[in-house]
């Protein structure tokens, strides 16, 4: 009988899909999770709720924090409920079994005990930790008043209990509907998908779990095909390299490439009745539930009317306050929000014109900034910093006369030069924050120095800037100005960019902004079969050749059922055109 890991000289199997503490992978939006909730546990919050997508990797999570709690030696004890499908009682006789509790009395009796068990604990310096996994499935409205009731125990003003709150997304809009539960969660995380980098990062982690001799053994494009394939989620990653190694096992090949991952994947969607796409629920593209719409619409229009108050500073005053107190505080819910991608995407690319432009140009750019990025494989820290800058770039907007920017039709040369003026003014305005001042600055310089204000020549220019002037220019193309009413399709503002400045900004922006935004999610397109499709999912490898569901026929009439075909893998399709 063939042992794949004995092939491949592994000391052990190192794919494997049961979550333990283990197998954690320190990806940047594991790690913000786990010093947040490590910190919400020490600190005693009464309700932790961490959500994701299955297979993003709470369980495993959550087994990492117990062992940090065990190696920062603080007590601590667990209740349990993993199937919370049943009434209010049974998920207490399922924490009371798993405190060591006999669960044979009443009701009464049986809370009774669990109070004063978690009493006696406080007093032991113990913190009492009641976990309820899969807590979406809760859709009583009563059972979720009493777990609020539950932490309302207490021990001279100490929290007797922290709730410990795990599910999926579908749990947000339950809870928005209950404001007195909602009110007390003390720390919230959505816990996101691994990038292309962080994918290529997790094999190789676990490769080297199990003293791999080869790291390479996963090829550049199949590590790229598996994040497609995957959507970046743990689990599934783990299901394909799994199979994949013993695929090339089976075949004595000494790689895994692209070919090998469609093999196996193609494989799993047929046993699960897929056809053209595998794990498609799973992807980022077509996951995104009516709660995380909500969600990214509202950061959206909070970030808009945040950067509205900037413009109620007076000439010459201060915005440090400003930035700092509520701009910065919200960059790191942008950041997530950003990287699950469909709803604050969408709300960027293509939402209502406004009847003030300004605004929402501002978060635009940084939303399509830190996707520009995202795909140079900045981390945590340098997508916060470009963020925070590219949402106040045009900060100094507020400096010029409102009828010069708002002016329809061409500007005189002396409107030129004080619209040219801005990002000295922003300058001025951001001095005391140092590099955001300079990245603010430096927005329409240019690598061939034929920009402003200063023909700043390229290697003195701050990269984030160039990212902020291209997405700049990107924005201005898809959306109308006072001067032209033309609404640019994706394709057509990257066309437009590359044709034309291509020349003044790095090969590296240049890239990454045609790898996510060719044909972005949401792009109606017209197929060489002369149907109309959209695109689902964006092909960061090969952008001319994205996911597409296909709507209607070839006279423009809607399918009663719409079929979703990747281009990359059929190749008797193509894109004739976008609208």
């Amino acid at each position: 009988m063939l042992e794949y890991e004995k092939y491949w000289h592994f000391i052990d199997l190192p794919f494997k899909v049961f979550p333990s503490g283990d197998t954690y992978f320190p990806s940047a939006t594991h790690e913000e999770a786990r010093a947040r909730i490590f910190q919400a546990i020490r600190t005693r919050k009464r309700i932790i709720l961490i959500t994701g997508k299955p297979g993003s990797g709470k369980t495993t999570l959550w087994k990492k924090i117990k062992g940090d709690l065990e190696q920062h030696h603080i007590p601590f004890a667990m209740g349990v409920a993993e199937n919370p499908m049943g009434n209010f009682s049974e998920i207490m006789r399922e924490m009371g079994e798993s405190m060591g509790l006999p669960t044979s009395r009443d009701n009464g009796e049986l809370l009774g005990a669990l109070r004063d068990k978690l009493r006696d604990n406080v007093k032991r310096g113990t913190t009492n930790i009641w976990l309820i996994d899969e807590c979406q499935v809760i859709k009583d409205t009563d059972i979720w008043e009493r777990l609020r009731l539950l932490t309302n125990w207490s021990l001279n003003g100490s929290p007797a209990l922290t709730l410990f709150l795990l599910g999926q997304p579908e749990v947000i809009p339950i809870l928005r509907e209950k404001e007195g539960f909602s009110q007390r969660i003390g720390a919230y995380y959505i816990l996101g998908a691994l990038s292309l980098q962080e994918t290529g990062a997790y094999i190789e982690y676990h490769l080297k779990k199990v003293n791999s001799a080869n790291l390479s053994i996963f090829t550049e494009d199949s590590v790229h095909r598996i994040y497609q394939l995957s959507g970046g989620l743990p689990r599934n990653i783990n299901h394909i390299c799994d199979a994949a190694l013993l695929l090339g096992a089976i075949q004595g090949k000494e790689f895994v490439d692209a070919r090998m991952v469609e093999s196996v994947a193609a494989e799993r969607a047929s046993i699960s009745g897929e056809q053209e796409v595998v794990w498609t629920p799973m992807r980022e593209g077509l996951m995104a539930t009516d709660a995380t719409v909500d969600e990214h619409n509202n950061i959206y229009e909070e970030l808009v009317k945040t950067f509205d108050k900037f413009y109620y500073i007076k000439k010459g005053e201060s915005p440090i306050d400003l930035v700092e107190k509520e701009l910065e505080p919200i960059v790191p819910q942008f950041i997530r929000a950003v990287k699950t991608d469909r709803g604050l995407m969408k709300k960027a690319l293509y939402g209502e014109e406004p009847d003030v432009y300004l605004l929402q140009h501002c978060v635009n750019v940084a939303v399509q900034g830190a996707k520009i990025g995202m795909g140079m494989g900045y981390s945590e820290d340098e997508l916060k910093r470009l963020s925070l800058a590219a949402l106040i770039h045009d900060i100094g907007m507020g400096d010029v006369p409102e009828q010069i920017w708002t002016k329809k039709g061409s500007l005189s040369p002396s409107e030129i030069d004080e619209m040219r003026r801005h990002p000295v003014y922003g300058y001025e305005r951001l001095k005391p924050l140092d590099e955001i001042a300079t990245i603010v600055l430096q927005e329409h310089e240019r690598m061939d120095s034929s920009g402003y204000p200063n023909g700043a020549l390229c290697e003195d220019i701050h990269e984030f800037s160039y990212i902020i002037g291209i997405a700049d220019i990107y924005d201005s193309l898809l959306h109308t100005r006072p001067y032209r009413d033309k609404r640019y399709s994706s394709f057509e503002a990257i066309k437009e960019i590359v044709t034309m400045e291509k020349r003044r900004f790095p090969a590296s922006v240049l890239k990454s902004l045609v790898a996510y935004f060719l044909f972005p999610v949401g792009s109606q397109v017209e197929l060489n079969s002369r149907e109309k499709a959209e695109v689902v999912e964006e092909n960061r490898a090969n952008p001319m050749r994205p996911i597409v569901k296909i709507t209607h026929d070839q006279d423009n009439r809607e399918y009663k059922k719409s079929r979703i075909i990747d281009l990359d893998r059929d190749q008797k399709f193509f894109i004739a055109r976008s609208f």
